[in-house]
């Protein structure tokens, strides 16, 4: 008989009523019991959705915000709709592609992120690993991070878009959830993306289309470090699946790409 039945996450809460909206309301869990010892003092309860179970404390000692729990889900991509149709407006969150699987991570109101895996199947195709290129520029990271992705028209090379000849710059919504776009004159925006992970002076993510078969993303992440020079920005191409996986090759100017934006002033 196994002795070891089930490990149940504590979170860390310290306003109930944010914690019902955002767990009750919006990811869709049960509240299942709560105890306090007495009227006065931090609530304890459990909630629960399907067959995952969290407890979540109000108690100064029992967990840290700021953590983190990994649930694992059957459909990261229909459970991602489910929340993007609900009504909340703190958080639009995105589809990440890990070499392990497809990731939906959320935040709550106390700084907890929840992080909802599909993994990779066991018996999928092999598929490449990401394209990773770096480079040094002389800012500090925020800066980095603004010239990256507010001036991304910039140092695009139009040579790189369905009109070379009418290419007029890009476009960046900045927010998760937002959308990148190719401009070009006299015809409607090209997206190419949907921005993922928007945290100015640390990470840019987008999905990444361009070039891509219909249907079918990959994932561009960007992550800005300070370095002794100034600033080291780290792009990292991946989320290369069976249906795309012989394209990768085809993506292998980064290198150029990230030279045009080294060279902005």
């Amino acid at each position: 008989m196994d002795n070891l039945l089930q490990a149940v996450p504590l979170l860390r809460i310290y306003d109930e009523d944010r914690a019902r909206e955002f767990y009750l309301d919006y990811l869709g869990f049960t509240l299942d019991w709560e105890h306090r010892f007495e009227e006065a003092l931090p609530l304890y309860a459990q909630v629960s959705r399907d067959g995952v179970r969290l407890h979540l404390t109000g108690h100064h000692g029992d967990a840290t915000p700021g953590s983190t729990v990994l649930v694992q889900v059957a459909d990261a991509r229909a459970l991602l709709d489910e929340l993007r149709a609900q009504d909340y407006d703190m958080l639009r969150p995105g589809l990440e592609h890990q070499p392990w699987g497809l990731e939906v991570s959320v935040v709550d109101p106390f700084g907890n992120t929840l992080r909802f895996h599909e993994p990779q199947p066991a018996d999928a195709a092999e598929v490449p690993e990401p394209i990773r290129h770096e480079v040094v520029v002389a800012v500090e990271p925020s800066e980095a991070f603004d010239r990256f992705t507010g001036r991304y028209g910039e140092w695009w090379d139009k040579q790189y878009t369905p009109d070379p000849g009418t290419y007029d710059g890009m476009s960046v919504v900045p927010r998760v959830g937002g959308t990148v776009a190719l401009r070009h004159r006299d015809a409607e925006e090209h997206p190419i993306g949907e921005v993922t992970v928007w945290e100015p002076g640390e990470r840019f993510t987008q999905t990444f289309t361009l070039a891509l078969p219909p249907g079918l993303a990959t994932t561009l992440d960007v992550r800005f470090t300070a370095d002794p020079a100034g600033s080291r920005v780290a792009l990292e191409h991946g989320g290369w699946t069976a249906g795309t996986a012989h394209l990768r090759d085809s993506f292998g100017d980064w290198a150029h790409l990230l030279d045009r934006y080294a060279a902005l002033t």
